[in-house]
């Protein structure tokens, strides 16, 4: 039937949503780390070395590029050349987030 889930049930939401929740760490660390040395332009192999992936390994370098781009399309991130910014949305979140009700 075209509506039946090919996959049938061999636990492959279960590997989906831990691909998700990868995803979702990486894209905190490549922000975080665009964040904390905002304003330089970082290029993907700067973010690759600072948390220590292999360039040269695909899966690792997939990784960076996946977590850009989907900061991208979150509109956290923009291109610049090749270099990755955090977007004025992103480094207004940030100024906020390090702020407590006590500060304001």
């Amino acid at each position: 039937m075209a509506n039946e889930n090919p996959m049938g049930d061999c636990g492959a939401a279960d590997h989906v949503g831990a691909l998700d929740q990868q995803d979702l760490e990486d894209e905190a660390l490549v922000l975080d780390r665009l964040l904390t040395h905002w304003p330089t332009h970082l290029q993907d192999s700067d973010i690759s070395r600072e948390l220590r992936f292999d360039a040269t390994k695909f899966g690792e370098r997939d990784r960076i590029e996946r977590a850009v781009h989907h900061l991208y399309w979150a509109g956290l991130v923009i291109r610049c050349g090749q270099g990755i910014v955090p977007t004025r949305a992103a480094l207004h979140y940030h100024l906020l987030s390090d702020r407590t009700l006590v500060d304001l």
